[in-house]
């Protein structure tokens, strides 16, 4: 499935500015192995050491929460959109 995923202001530094990235996947979890085979400065600051997703990472699948879903294990259809939002913290 072609699907595009929408890359925040917080992350563009690591895809060179780039707002989006088609990739092809059926869930989830191929989508953002997807995304940091393209982009590969953006696996530490979306993944920990053991490769699971950082708890401050979340994921949206058409404007819904993937945990509202099936998880990482989303199956995708053609033409959806993925949100890859990192909390921000402040002081």
């Amino acid at each position: 499935m072609s699907v595009t995923v929408r890359v925040p202001g917080a992350l563009r530094q690591q895809t060179g500015g780039r707002t989006t990235a088609e990739v092809e996947a059926s869930d989830i979890a191929l989508a953002l192995e997807a995304l940091e085979s393209l982009y590969p400065k953006l696996r530490s600051l979306l993944r920990d050491e053991q490769g699971l997703l950082r708890p401050k990472v979340q994921v949206y699948l058409n404007d819904v929460h993937v945990r509202f879903l099936q998880g990482l294990e989303t199956p995708l259809n053609d033409g959806d959109q993925i949100y890859v939002v990192p909390n921000v913290m402040g002081g």
